[in-house]
């Protein structure tokens, strides 16, 4: 209570869309509301996320090995985060891609980020647990049995729900 009432004295900052604390030199602290803000509304994407792609059946053949030796699934991801990086995804220590060997660097300038995790954490990865959960356990519960043959629409709306899967594991590493 000590440290929530001294904190409730920190001016606001100026951005309308930001809940973050001003600290005595200007620069922005988290606050426990602007994080809980984040983290839900992180929730609600993953949410929203799983219902667009719960509106289109399994697809299994999206997932099976293809004459490429990986899957439609694993080819899109790839490509997707291909272009991301291209266009400066990936330059924060926080953002971890999926397949992160091979990727390019930034073709247009990105701008420096402050680092927000304790060195270790940077270390941790746990995307490759995401993407067994997602496709071995998550999906089939979610996901009618069948096959519309719209594979391009289906690994489209699962890169989607791993985004905002990670990114929410990655908001959750970060701040706890």
């Amino acid at each position: 209570t000590t440290r929530r009432a001294s904190y409730a004295r920190l001016p606001l900052s100026p951005h309308p869309t930001r809940r973050r604390a001003m600290d005595a030199g200007g620069g922005e602290q988290l606050s426990l509301a602007a994080v809980r803000d984040q983290l839900i509304r992180e929730e609600d994407s993953i949410v929203f996320a799983l219902i667009e792609r719960a509106k289109r059946p399994r697809n299994t053949p999206a997932y099976s090995a293809a004459a490429a030796g990986g899957s439609l699934a694993e080819f899109f991801v790839r490509e997707a985060q291909v272009l991301h990086a291209k266009a400066g995804h990936y330059q924060k220590p926080e953002d971890v891609p999926f397949f992160s060997q091979d990727l390019p660097p930034p073709v247009f300038p990105t701008k420096g980020h402050p680092k927000v995790l304790h060195p270790f954490a940077s270390s941790v990865c746990v995307n490759d647990a995401i993407w067994k959960m997602y496709f071995n356990e998550l999906l089939p519960l979610f996901t009618a049995d069948g096959d519309d043959g719209n594979y391009a629409e289906t690994v489209a709306l699962d890169f989607a729900c791993l985004q905002v899967y990670a990114v929410h594991n990655i908001s959750f590493k970060c701040y706890i």
